[in-house]
């Protein structure tokens, strides 16, 4: 609510807990503190653990400095194109060439593909006639020959009726599987159920429950017994950090290792003191942190350096974790594109977990992977053809589809003064999905909404250039003990047990995984000295 326009009254200070993810949020937040001309908009940020800690000090300083996060716009939303041009078919007949001058003013479609722009007026026109058989009706009247279109009789109520972009969600029903009896014992959101794949283990009511399959608005699961859970309940709910911020965190972790390694402790805290709003207990706490990942791992990753690391849980599952602080929409593409590998490499199931500093794949008891044949198997050329068979097939892809659809006006949320439910138009996609091509344009729009501004894949193929050329190097932790996790993997391991684990189970976690870390340090002092 304080990013809305709403009058909320006088405020004296806002304290905002965790990260706010960009340096926009973040000052748009604080800014409803002495929102008066005359006035002085005060802030608190509280920091959740030390990866927050160290995001917010950098995230301070880029606000005092107004390095405000980059705007991202979306380019060519061919669904919005067809809302838009439906629109225009009210006012008069178009020419097919005038129109395109015209859409393409809007800085959105300013690089719009003339076969883009005729495959919409194609779609919107009925010239796919099998559509028709599926309720699918031409929404204006298109002459392609004579280069004009214009407007169909009852466009003007589905135009009105059915306008905008904001897509609603749907619930879905959690149907367990027990002695051949299948009962309701809840609900989740679409955003959570986007991310799930069969083989998934979530908490429900303080459950564990195991996904068998997803078929319509159900997800059906399993008990999941001493299985350990794979997708946390808040996943949906995360801001991504913006790369901007990401990148400064990169630079950040760059300079305070250079200063550590060259003049020591106490230089690092006073640079922390003097250039960041930090006191003495806050500095000690972010060069302890980097001091304890040196000691186990030997190196911090950055925007230059990603770091591989072995981890085999308490399960005895072989885990792969990229230290990547490059944000959770380009961790996010670049998690699902490796899983897609593996996963055909092994011919098993890869699981995913990922943060806004990195990403890990969890591999099924006994399989294994050579790190580096994992990296080399991607390129950046074909980044976004290996994310598109990634999510083909996924709900998160079918979900995105039913709402570029009703965008589209492919799908009605209302009609003739009846409200179409989310359930109905949900089964509607499923139907309409099995027939459409991969060159339809809302399957188009589909893939592009998913790759561009649920995923970063713009960043992540920069991210693979930069590890073709060199410019971004990969490095593995070398470390006998694979159960002993480095300091900054920790949130990430823990992050999916989260739902499981109370704080006090954390902390004790944390704990005994530190004790094992200053025993394997001290035993390699005792190494050295000999």
């Amino acid at each position: 609510s304080l990013e809305l326009g709403i009058d909320i009254g006088y405020i004296d200070l806002v304290v905002q807990i965790g990260s706010p993810k960009s340096v926009a949020k973040g000052l748009q937040r604080i800014g409803r503190a002495g929102h008066a001309l005359h006035k002085v908009s005060r802030g608190r940020f509280i920091a959740m653990d030390e990866d927050d800690l160290v995001e917010l000090t950098v995230l301070v300083k880029f606000a005092e400095e107004g390095k405000i996060d980059r705007i991202r716009i979306p380019r060519n939303p061919l669904d919005v194109l067809a809302q838009h041009l439906v629109g225009m078919s009210l006012e008069r007949k178009w020419s097919i060439h005038e129109a395109y001058e015209l859409v393409r003013r809007s800085y959105n479609f300013h690089d719009l593909s003339w076969n883009d722009f005729i495959s919409v007026l194609r779609y919107l026109g009925g010239y796919h006639v099998d559509l028709e058989y599926r309720s699918v009706y031409r929404k204006l009247w298109f002459d392609e020959e004579e280069g004009v279109f214009g407007r169909k009789k009852s466009a003007r109520m589905i135009y009105f009726l059915n306008l905008g972009t904001i897509p609603e969600e749907a619930d879905y029903d959690v149907i367990l599987i027990k002695e051949k009896i299948k009962r309701r014992i809840g609900k989740l959101s679409e955003p959570f159920v986007e991310r799930l794949i069969p083989g998934d283990v979530f908490v429900l009511g303080g459950r564990k429950y195991k996904v068998v399959k997803i078929k319509s608005n159900n997800v059906y699961v399993i008990e999941a017994g001493e299985e350990k859970p794979t997708v946390p309940s808040w996943i949906g709910e995360m801001l991504p950090r913006s790369w901007d911020l990401s990148i400064g965190v990169g630079e950040f972790r760059e300079t305070l290792e250079r200063i550590l390694r060259e003049k020591g402790r106490e230089s690092a805290i006073s640079w922390l003191k003097r250039n960041f709003k930090l006191g003495k207990h806050c500095a000690e706490n972010i060069v302890r942190y980097f001091e304890d990942q040196l000691r186990v791992a030997g190196m911090i990753p950055t925007h230059r350096r990603i770091v591989l690391e072995e981890y085999v849980d308490e399960l005895g599952r072989w885990c792969l974790i990229f230290h990547a602080p490059f944000g959770r929409r380009v961790n996010d593409a670049l998690s699902r594109a490796y899983a897609y590998k593996a996963s055909l490499l092994t011919k098993t199931n890869v699981g995913i977990g990922i943060t806004d500093d990195g990403f890990m794949l969890i591999f099924p008891r006994g399989v294994r992977i050579r790190p580096f044949d994992l990296i080399q198997s991607i390129e950046s050329s074909e980044l976004r053809e290996v994310l598109k068979e990634a999510v083909k097939g996924t709900e998160l892809f079918a979900n995105r589809f039913r709402h570029c659809a009703v965008r589209s006006f492919m799908i009605l949320r209302a009609y003739k003064g009846h409200v179409i439910s989310v359930e109905k138009r949900k089964l509607r996609a499923e139907k309409l999905l099995k027939y459409l091509g991969a060159d339809f344009p809302i399957i188009k729009e589909t893939f592009r909404e998913i790759l561009e501004d649920y995923m970063d894949v713009e960043h992540a193929e920069e991210v693979l250039r930069g590890i073709e050329t060199g410019e971004i190097k990969v490095e593995i932790i070398k470390k006998r003990d694979l159960t002993i996790a480095s300091p900054f993997a920790h949130n990430l391991i823990l992050s999916a047990e989260s739902d499981i684990l109370t704080m006090k189970d954390r902390e004790s976690w944390i704990l005994s995984m530190y004790e094992r870390i200053r025993k394997l340090v001290e035993a390699s002092k005792k190494q050295l000295e000999q």
